[in-house]
């Protein structure tokens, strides 16, 4: 019933629809008994198995991004440590999380950092620094890698249709950055 309705649907098949519905039946169940590797009646378990394990895997992969962005942070705080300005770092499997983590963790350090993803054509990127910089260098850099994007407080980011060109969007850093130098902030 549904609902307090005082019908009920009924679903029916006859005829040669019952042959093709049980033939359609049959040949699905085949498929899953070759890519599950059981027997019909271990289809459930292996399901509710499988996607156990795959919460699992995200957790710890979440746990070893968090690992490497921590890593990958006191990398670059010691590059800033020893006088660079502009930093860069491409990973082709990074994420947004990934990019995000290591702006917030250089923050304080004041530097200019071009966090880039994928390749070598399509990609994202983010570029995190000082505020005034990043507004007025965003749009540039996204430009030197064909791309668009859009941000505030620090952060730039966006798609962009050629990431392997990453090289000259940081020599523009580079150059703005020794034209003009580069203020610590917050």
């Amino acid at each position: 019933r549904d609902r307090g309705k005082t019908f009920a649907r009924l679903h029916f098949v006859a005829g040669d629809r019952v042959l093709a519905l049980l033939g359609d039946a049959y040949r699905r169940q085949q498929v899953l008994n070759g890519l599950l590797t059981v027997a019909p009646d271990g289809h459930a378990p292996r399901v509710e198995a499988m996607l156990k394990s795959e919460k699992e895997t995200a957790r710890e992969m979440k746990t070893l991004t968090a690992e490497l962005t921590e890593l990958q942070a006191e990398r670059l705080k010691s590059k800033v440590a020893s006088g660079e300005k502009v930093l860069q770092l491409h990973r082709d499997l990074g994420d947004i999380n990934f990019m995000r983590g290591l702006a917030s963790a250089l923050d304080d350090t004041g530097a200019l950092l071009l966090t880039t993803a994928g390749g070598p054509k399509e990609g994202t990127f983010m570029l995190s620094g000082p505020a005034d910089l990043v507004a007025k260098l965003g749009p540039q850099v996204a430009e030197a890698m064909d791309g668009k994007g859009g941000g505030g407080k620090g952060r730039y980011q966006g798609k962009v249709q050629n990431v392997a060109s990453r090289q000259r969007a940081v020599a523009l850093l580079r150059d703005v950055v020794d034209t003009e130098g580069l203020s610590k902030q917050g």
